[in-house]
């Protein structure tokens, strides 16, 4: 049985507040799915918010804000169009901006290579991988290290590419990751394979694979006052982004937990690692659940930067909608990551010779046969001793059969309370 079903938990779009609330209300309302619209807006809050702040966990380490998406939808699902609706504000302002400073061109890394990635961060070390065609990096997959060390906010040091060796300090990358079904399948492996450096467990994933009956996505427009309220809110995240790369010493303003959301974050952690150890979860890589409180904190930094700047201190509310935000990413993640196990001829046969024991037994109310007798008819299922004695092992081990030995006879006994099913 499948564990995970296609029914989606209703995305929580009641998370979002201000701007954000408006923006995902206006957009579902005219058609566009809700998970889809989260997801990219989280995606260029993050972007836009990464560079103008860092959070600290409460034993005082700090950490980076903004998170990483990998969203799978198939053509036509409007990924590219919902894209369009927050990055053409940002492609506005960054030409604006690049006529005053030629290092904002390196906001937005297209050229994907490793070396271009490591000589764009040393221009400016804060910038956004964003594509809707993930089959044309995905052999910068095999390169997770050069990914998740900006991403983490690790200082890059002495990094080889063409031009020499680069140290970049306190860099910020962000990635917007769409992938077609295919194209996901090819790149789930890069992502989670086990013992690799953990790219995968970093990043917020989301499929969206449904559209609203009877309703067109490219008859919808954003209002000019949504339109121009954010074009206003990325430009002045884009302002403070630069500013903070001009200083020299690149250290950002840290914003604090109140001490609620302190506690609930240090409880959150807890839950996730008795979650993990007990496997409650019931998903395929336990590290992902684990990486839970990280995940959360960097939202809830993003989301106060987004609505409220780097003053004052994140609220036990904004990470409550954080952390309501990182759970539904969780139960997606197991969905999308779950592959059902192969069925094995042995599971085969055990399923044949129980069905044809419940039918004979349905049907004659006998209890107990000589096993002799059964291996004997086995051979009208296909069924060979070997294969015979394989299947009747797991019934035994399952309870459902129980040999004993009478007169050096084997006999198979049906157990009493392994009731028939009628098929």
């Amino acid at each position: 049985m499948r564990p995970f079903p296609d029914y989606v938990r209703p995305y929580p779009t009641n998370a979002f507040q201000g701007l954000a609330a408006q923006l995902i209300c206006y957009l579902t309302n005219g058609g566009f799915p809700p998970e889809m619209v989260g997801t990219v807006l989280i995606a260029m809050i993050s972007l836009l918010t990464q560079g103008v702040a860092d959070v600290f966990w409460p034993n005082g380490q700090k950490a980076p804000i903004g998170n990483s998406i990998c969203l799978e939808a198939r053509s036509g699902f409007g990924k590219t169009i919902t894209l369009n609706f927050f990055k053409n504000a940002l492609e506005r302002c960054l030409r604006r901006l690049c006529q005053t400073n030629e290092k904002c061109s390196d906001f937005l890394i297209e050229d994907v290579t490793r070396e271009a990635i490591l000589e764009s961060l040393a221009r400016l070390p804060v910038a956004g991988l964003v594509t809707d065609e993930v089959g044309q990096i995905v052999h910068l997959f095999k390169h997770a290290a050069t990914l998740v060390k900006p991403i983490d906010g690790s200082t890059i040091r002495n990094s080889r590419v063409s031009t020499g060796r680069k140290t970049i300090i306190n860099p910020r990358l962000l990635m917007l990751l769409m992938a077609q079904p295919d194209v996901f399948d090819a790149i789930r492996n890069l992502l989670l394979a086990k013992g690799s450096i953990g790219l995968g467990n970093r990043l917020f994933f989301a499929s969206c694979n449904r559209l609203t009956p009877n309703v067109s996505i490219h008859s919808v427009s954003l209002p000019n006052f949504l339109e121009e309220a954010w074009e206003r809110r990325t430009n002045t995240l884009l302002y403070l982004t630069f500013a903070q790369v001009e200083k020299h010493d690149l250290e950002r303003p840290v914003l604090r937990l109140s001490s609620q959301a302190s506690q609930f974050l240090i409880n959150l952690s807890g839950d996730a690692s008795r979650n993990c150890l007990q496997d409650k979860l019931s998903i395929s890589n336990p590290e992902y659940a684990s990486r839970h409180p990280e995940r959360v904190l960097r939202l809830a930094g993003a989301l106060h930067v987004f609505e409220y700047g780097v003053e004052g201190e994140i609220s036990l509310d904004t990470i409550h909608r954080a952390e309501a935000l990182g759970a539904w990413y969780i139960e997606e993640f197991a969905r999308m990551m779950y592959v059902p196990p192969k069925v094995t001829q042995a599971d085969l046969d055990v399923t044949t010779l129980e069905n044809a024991i419940l039918t004979v037994v349905h049907q004659t109310g006998v209890s107990r046969y000589r096993q002799s007798v059964l291996r004997a008819c086995a051979a009208n299922l296909g069924l060979t001793p070997a294969r015979f004695n394989r299947a009747l092992a797991v019934l035994g081990g399952q309870g459902k059969i129980k040999v004993i030995v009478e007169r050096n006879t084997p006999w198979v006994i049906f157990q009493n309370y392994y009731s028939p099913r009628l098929y």
